[in-house]
């Protein structure tokens, strides 16, 4: 099937219907060639009744077939006519003249409104003073929760202070640790993968991560013996060997360095 362009302007398409004229161009050239036969005939100077009649046909055909900015020729003209003859600056003009809603906000309020008014304040002072007067009540019930609240921390710091805390036993146990690093064949460091230690029995005792520069460590303590080690990469993309290592008082800080055992 044959393809066609679909206008941009739909709107204003025209139809050919005298000959590869439309209606428009059609009357444009009509309009200015009646006017330039009149100018020759109508003019006595030689020159002069040729120049004009070239122009006209000139114009015409300028009307008809030139477009500007895809708009004919008399609608730029005709808008820009219109551009230069509108005002392009516009003044504020101040009317004092109220809005005929407005007009009853005008006028001041009755006795009437001004003695409701003034009903309305008095209960509400009188309102006010009788929840002064039940303000003590409620300040002492709130004085012995308060009391409460304070004998109870006093017995809480009490206990904290009789027990042991938390970092002192930490500190009597042994703090060994392990780090690492877990890299390629070229040396460059694998982000994201699990070292698994387990215990010489095979028990699980700690699950590592290498973070993005492929470094992983633990400061959880560790007993003196000897671990083994299962790395795994969870996109199944490197495949490492099991280590194992031990943790003795001569070496208590293990710094481990893994490689994968890819070919290419």
């Amino acid at each position: 099937m044959e393809s066609h362009p679909v206008p941009r302007q739909i709107t204003s398409f025209e139809f050919k219907l005298i000959g590869f004229l439309t209606l428009r161009q059609f009357i444009y050239i009509a309009i200015f060639s009646a006017l330039g036969v009149i100018f020759f005939y109508g003019i006595p100077i030689p020159l002069i009744n040729v120049g004009t009649t070239i122009v006209s046909v000139l114009i015409g055909l300028a009307f008809a077939f030139i477009p500007y900015n895809e708009r004919p020729l008399d609608v730029f003209i005709i808008n820009f006519i219109k551009k230069l003859t509108r005002p392009t600056q516009y003044y504020y003009q101040k009317n004092d003249n109220t809005s005929p809603f407005l007009d009853s906000a005008l006028y001041p309020a009755s006795n009437e409104m001004i003695h409701n008014h003034i009903i309305a304040k008095q209960k509400l002072a009188q309102y006010l003073n009788k929840k002064n007067n039940e303000t003590p009540e409620k300040t002492s019930k709130k004085q012995k929760i308060k009391k409460i609240f304070s004998d109870e921390k006093k017995i809480l710091s009490a206990v904290k202070k009789t027990s042991p805390s938390q970092p002192q036993k930490r500190a009597e146990t042994n703090t060994l640790f392990l780090s690492g690093l877990v890299k390629n064949n070229k040396d460059v460091p694998i982000p994201d993968i699990l070292i698994y230690i387990k215990s010489k029995d095979g028990q699980l005792v700690r699950i590592l991560k290498t973070n993005t520069h492929g470094h992983f460590a633990t400061f959880h303590p560790f007993s003196q013996g000897e671990y083994k080690g299962e790395i795994k990469d969870p996109k199944g993309v490197f495949f490492f060997d099991p280590i194992t290592f031990s943790i003795t008082e001569q070496s208590p800080y293990p710094i481990l360095s893994i490689s994968s055992k890819e070919l290419l």
